[in-house]
């Protein structure tokens, strides 16, 4: 049996690990190595980690201020397994995700198998039926957030390609996907189901994720322009970088000036950001109209 390696960071989540880490051990497919990342919190975590006394799951303390890349590159040194998968320890997974994910990866020869995520009970990414994707183009065409929690890789792809999580900075699945996804033929798994739970934006978080995304930009379109890709091809990917990561804020004017000469001036992202600024600016027109009506 082929083993795979589940990475989890884990910070601050008392409340949710239970559940989460339940959910990997009770797994149908048994050769699993359970690797949690802890970066020393504040709530009851690592007792709640602690309590667990299943010989498969291994805890690393992550010491430097890299954050969740840094903890999931971290596992990646660490793993022994011929597949890797990762979950966020807030989220939690079918009995059978695995199972499912892994067996339509080796029927189809196919490196990354991807499931279906939930958010609030609703599908997120709206996968009807197991198919692959052989080309970057087609792959890239699947992307709408950019998550690696959802998906099994086979762990050849990624340490050939030297394929990292982004360090010390928000949105780091993004450049994993988009490399991994250019290297690894994609299998859809319909009813492999992962279960997404984020937290609310903070301001502060929100200050973090606007400060980062012209940085993750940048790594992407550094990659891409190393590759073979047709020009039709890499403004499909620059579509799908504003979809995954920078939709909430693009209509802000900083962050869209820094990301439109990041993108090399895409006519796209300059329609969207003017189309943006109109609808708002109706929208306050209506408010001003209704508010004008009351009084």
């Amino acid at each position: 049996m082929q083993k795979i390696t589940v990475i989890i960071p884990v910070y601050n989540s008392g409340d949710t690990l239970h559940k989460c880490l339940n959910s990997v051990i009770n797994q149908t497919y048994k050769n699993i190595e359970i690797i949690t990342v802890y970066k020393p919190s504040s709530d009851n975590t690592l007792r709640v980690l602690k309590s667990f006394r299943d010989k498969r799951i291994k805890i690393i303390k992550q010491t430097e201020p890299t954050g969740p890349g840094g903890a999931r590159n971290m596992g990646l040194d660490a793993a022994s397994g011929d597949w890797l998968g990762f979950l966020e320890a807030d989220d939690f997974i079918e009995p059978d995700f695995y199972e499912k994910l892994l067996d339509a990866a080796i029927k189809n020869n196919c490196d990354i198998a991807q499931g279906q995520m939930y958010k609030r009970e609703k599908a997120v990414n709206n996968i009807q039926n197991i198919k692959i994707y052989t080309t970057p183009r087609q792959r890239y065409a699947m992307i709408k957030n950019g998550a690696s929690f959802d998906k099994l890789f086979r762990t050849e792809i990624i340490r050939q390609n030297n394929i990292r999580f982004s360090e010390c900075v928000r949105w780091e699945d993004n450049p994993f996907i988009f490399k991994s996804f250019f290297y690894g033929k994609l299998v859809t798994v319909p009813d492999a189901r992962y279960f997404y739970n984020p937290s609310p934006w903070s301001e502060q978080y929100k200050e973090k994720l606007r400060a980062d995304i012209p940085i993750v930009a940048k790594e992407i379109m550094d990659f891409i322009k190393t590759t073979n890709l047709k020009k039709s091809d890499i403004t499909l990917v620059k579509r799908k970088m504003v979809k995954s990561f920078m939709k909430s804020f693009i209509s802000e004017k900083n962050v869209y000036k820094q990301v439109f000469f990041i993108l090399d001036k895409p006519v796209f992202l300059f329609m969207l950001y003017y189309r943006k600024k109109i609808k708002h600016f109706l929208k306050q027109i209506k408010r001003s109209i209704i508010c004008q009506k009351k009084h």
